[in-house]
């Protein structure tokens, strides 16, 4: 997995926690039962509650409650709206259910800005801000980011611009703008460091730190963050700042070390029922276990995060799924499971293209919106302005009658009018030209995404091949090893079909000579066995569509293949000739043979030998007539295909 992803949500989930320390927590319970002014105590149980979203997570809710029922009772507008903001708090925190704390946040906002209390619109604005981060909203969170520091700047208030400068580190975190992320990471740690609980500025400036490559400087600022951790009895926060210090020692090459921090932060996060953390820090586990050579204990951690998480969703979900089926192939892997290895690494591409299709999907439809849209707001425009114009010639009917200077005056403004709806239109006929040009560009990222299809398939072949030589190594019985390497030659086959269609501009078709030169340099040039003379008609510039150069060239496999086990052992001077051409009918024909004693008999009646059943199956995929002439030995293949071109 990639460092960033696991980083991320550790500080994204830190980013929200709420800030002040364990003595002031125990200090407001003790206050408490002798605080006789009930809007006072209820202002005390909602500070309780938000301290508790970090040291007791299932009380929150409850010191929250207290203070609603108060404010309900005393019919406090502004404090009910301060229990929603803070429920909403605990709710994000602790049961990351993003859409219910964005309702209570929005509906505590509008009170708020009702009675123009400048304070809490900012707080609910940050807080909102951390939804619409989660949301892909990133412009309008750092819209109220920067909104929020020029505030507490004008109040002089040190410690919230602090924070403030923080949220938006946060959310240039989750763009990956990690340099940005960074400075503005640090411009808050200059406000924050001399506040002996806040801790969010060195573990977001550690993540930070750790995605740029800066592993010692990481090191050491969650090593201090770990000692303020622990003195402020701040679970959540410890349990985070462990995880990542477990991270950073595998980094280093430290794995061992690791797995004392990424236990901790586990048990921690269980504690608290922190899931979304848990299972970060148990996949930060498994990888130690991997480094370290533990493979079952880390083989056991994988499989248990994916079934706790196997009902979950959502494009999070489906990024942490890809990276621990991919964690599980490595470690299939190191244990010479192939075949689990194979799955598990079918399983991440599965889930990657999935990615990418939602990526590049959302994109387009997006352009397609904003395109369609544009048009139609251009449309009504249009018709207004025509409708304008038909008024105003009703009015020049009924007016000609009384004045010839009214009629001049009224002829004027038409003219203005028309000329104004002539610049409105070709300006909108720009517009849509560039929304035309903005679709353009949307499909050639397409293509470009059909392109890295290719790339993949051709590398999951390449796998395969390569899975099946590593089995053959292992084997001693010739047949055996006959079979498999039979079996590589025909993945490498389609491979090089995917691998043409990847490198080409047409993505529809491949060069024919090009790619049986490549074949023959694989089966033949490279073979162990006597070198044949290879001629090769095929015109230049013949292009082939994917579904009619995969079965061409597993027949042309299969040929060749027969050829050098067969027809040269006691040939002296071997020769293959290959052609590749249309008839006077319309027809393309691709005609084989060699210098061999060819093959005896019916090709119907060799059903059982799987080469020959091979080009029979293919030949009647292309809907070809395949036919054997015994003097001189050749094979063709008669086809029609719409779908290819042949050079003249």
């Amino acid at each position: 997995m990639k460092m960033k992803s696991y980083i991320l949500v550790f500080a994204l989930l830190l980013a929200i926690s709420a800030s002040g320390s364990r003595n002031t927590f125990d200090s407001i319970i003790k206050e408490l039962p002798g605080i006789t002014d009930k809007l006072k105590k209820a202002d005390l149980y909602l500070e309780a509650g938000r301290l508790a979203v970090n040291y007791l997570p299932d009380s929150s809710a409850h010191f929250i409650a207290k203070a609603r029922q108060i404010f309900q009772v005393e019919d406090d507008t502004l404090g009910l709206a301060k229990s929603d903001l803070y429920l909403a708090h605990k709710i994000f925190v602790i049961n990351h259910n993003i859409d219910s704390a964005k309702r209570l946040i929005e509906k505590s906002l509008i009170v708020f800005e009702e009675q123009g209390n400048m304070k809490f619109i900012m707080l609910a604005q940050r807080k909102l801000s951390r939804c619409l981060v989660i949301e892909g909203k990133t412009e309008e969170a750092l819209e109220f980011g920067f909104k929020a520091v020029d505030y507490y700047q004008s109040q002089n208030d040190s410690f919230q611009t602090g924070k403030a400068l923080s949220d938006i580190a946060v959310t240039f975190m989750h763009i990956d703008k990690w340099e940005k992320a960074l400075e503005y990471n640090l411009k808050s740690k200059a406000y924050l460091e001399h506040y002996p609980n806040e801790l969010q500025v060195y573990t977001n400036t550690g993540s930070c730190y750790m995605v740029l490559g800066r592993l010692q400087e990481c090191k050491n600022i969650y090593e201090e963050a770990e000692i303020k951790a622990r003195n402020s009895n701040n679970i959540l926060t410890l349990a985070d700042i462990l995880g990542n210090l477990g991270i950073i020692w595998v980094e280093l090459g430290e794995p061992q070390k690791s797995i004392q921090y990424l236990k901790e932060a586990s048990a921690m996060c269980l504690k608290i029922n922190n899931m979304t953390s848990y299972f970060t820090s148990m996949y930060g586990l498994a990888n130690a276990y991997l480094e370290t050579n533990r493979l079952k204990e880390g083989e056991l951690i994988l499989k248990e995060i994916l079934d706790r998480i196997a009902e979950k969703d959502g494009r999070d979900i489906l990024n942490f799924k890809r990276e621990v089926h991919y964690a599980l192939y490595r470690n299939y892997k190191r244990q010479n499971n192939s075949y689990a290895a194979l799955e598990q690494h079918e399983r991440f591409y599965v889930i990657a293209d999935s990615l990418l299709k939602m990526a590049s999907n959302d994109k387009v439809i997006g352009l397609e919106k904003k395109y369609q849209s544009e048009k139609k707001d251009a449309e009504i425009a249009l018709l207004n302005e025509q409708k304008i114009t038909a008024d105003l010639e009703l009015q020049n009917k009924a007016i000609k009658e009384r004045n010839m200077y009214i009629i001049i005056f009224i002829l004027g403004i038409l003219l203005l009018s028309i000329s104004l709806l002539y610049t409105r239109i070709r300006k909108l006929a720009k517009s849509l030209d560039a929304r035309a040009k903005e679709l353009e560009l949307a499909l050639h990222q397409n293509d470009l995404l059909l392109k890295e299809t290719h790339h993949r398939v051709k590398n999951n072949l390449q796998m395969i091949s390569s899975l099946l030589n590593l089995q053959s190594n292992k084997e001693s019985n010739p047949s055996v090893l006959n079979a498999l390497n039979e079996g590589k030659n025909r993945v490498k086959s389609v491979a090089l079909i995917h691998e043409k269609l990847y490198k080409n501009k047409d993505l529809s078709a491949i060069d024919f000579k090009e790619y049986s030169e490549n074949l023959i340099d694989h089966l033949v040039h490279l073979s162990n066995e006597k070198m044949p003379v290879v001629d090769l008609q095929i015109p230049n510039n013949t292009f082939v569509d994917m579904d009619t150069a995969i079965p061409l060239g597993l027949i042309l496999n299969e040929l060749i293949t027969n050829s050098q086990k067969h027809a040269f052992k006691h040939n002296k001077e071997p020769r293959i000739t290959i052609s590749f051409l249309t008839d006077k009918n319309g027809f393309h024909v691709l005609k084989y043979s060699d210098s061999g004693p060819g093959i005896p008999g019916q090709l119907e009646a060799k059903r059982n030998s799987l080469g020959i059943k091979l080009i029979l199956m293919l030949s009647r995929q292309l809907d070809a007539s395949v036919t054997k002439i015994d003097e001189p030995w050749s094979i063709s293949i008669k086809f029609e295909s719409k779908s290819m071109k042949l050079a003249a």
